[in-house]
């Protein structure tokens, strides 16, 4: 088989610290990325002609006194395939607070994305909590809950989800 896939992409990402006041430190972030592939069987090009393009932008402020951060962000995604085009967008909201002597990190986020491909529109919410545990310098337990629920159209059903993730992470 004479097979050949060829990816392409290339990313932008840059943030800026504001300049600290007394009790709070600020942030902006923007990413952006951008990704195509082809690919060629023998001598005939089959092109794929997949093309991916994904931003975003964030703003974050950390109350350290309080062991505070907030954060909203908002993104983009559009996919494009032959005869297919999917939009994504939609903004983000989260708050994380440690505590416990710092070995305890609570953040709690939820997001919006309206969802359009091939004018069918969807609206995708999605409800975050997690907690990591320092243990120690080594090891850190971490517990996460995601809520998604996706409102769709007739030719894009509706449907709930509910992740719960668990893990143990040790470094050395």
């Amino acid at each position: 088989m004479n097979y050949v896939q060829v990816t392409q992409s290339v990313g932008l990402n840059s943030s800026v610290s504001l300049k600290p006041a007394k009790k709070s430190k600020q942030m902006f972030a923007l990413g952006a990325n951008m990704q195509s592939s082809s690919e060629k069987q023998g001598a005939n090009p089959t092109s794929a002609g997949l093309k991916f393009y994904t931003g975003m932008l964030t703003y974050s402020i950390l109350f350290d006194s309080l062991s505070l951060n907030l954060s909203t962000g908002f993104n983009m995604n559009l996919a494009q395939n032959k005869g297919s085009q999917t939009l994504a967008f939609g903004p983000t909201l989260q708050m994380g607070k440690k505590w416990l002597k710092k070995k305890v990190n609570t953040s709690v986020g939820v997001s919006w994305n309206s969802a359009q491909e091939n004018q069918n529109t969807s609206n995708v919410y999605l409800y975050r909590l997690g907690n990591d545990f320092s243990i120690n310098k080594k090891n850190k337990l971490n517990l996460s809950l995601v809520y998604l629920d996706k409102k769709g159209s007739a030719k894009a059903p509706s449907f709930q989800e509910f992740t719960i993730r668990a893990s143990y992470a040790l470094t050395f």
